[in-house]
């Protein structure tokens, strides 16, 4: 099932939690997902979150998928996973921070589900 979120562009580095805050929304361990920048391993315990583009432009949809239906849409086990960006390009992956002093990395996004 589709859910929404808020979709924030992430324009200097800083800590996870300042930035939500910064942003107007209140800051709750498990409520902000990072755009995938990097190859990365992710643990059982994390979700993933993805982000539906429109074939035609590359530009979100506003439709995300968390949980199970991630995983399922990229084709990966809900065990640990090693995923990098690009993987698929019908979707944009998010990390569920667990940290609230994860460094965002200029020039992604950052999702917020309240």
């Amino acid at each position: 099932m589709p859910q929404h979120g808020h979709l924030l562009p992430v324009d200097q580095q800083t800590q996870i939690r300042d930035f939500v805050t910064r942003a107007g929304h209140p800051y709750k361990t498990g409520c902000a997902f990072y755009e995938l920048s990097k190859r990365e391993k992710i643990q059982g315990n994390k979700q993933l979150a993805v982000a539906e583009k429109d074939s035609a432009t590359g530009r979100m949809t506003g439709r995300v998928f968390s949980g199970p239906a991630a995983h399922q849409l990229l084709g990966l086990p809900e065990s640990e996973v090693t995923v990098k960006p690009g993987d698929n390009p019908s979707y944009t992956v998010f990390v569920q921070s667990t940290s609230v002093n994860r460094k965002l990395v200029p020039g992604t996004k950052l999702l917020v589900i309240l």
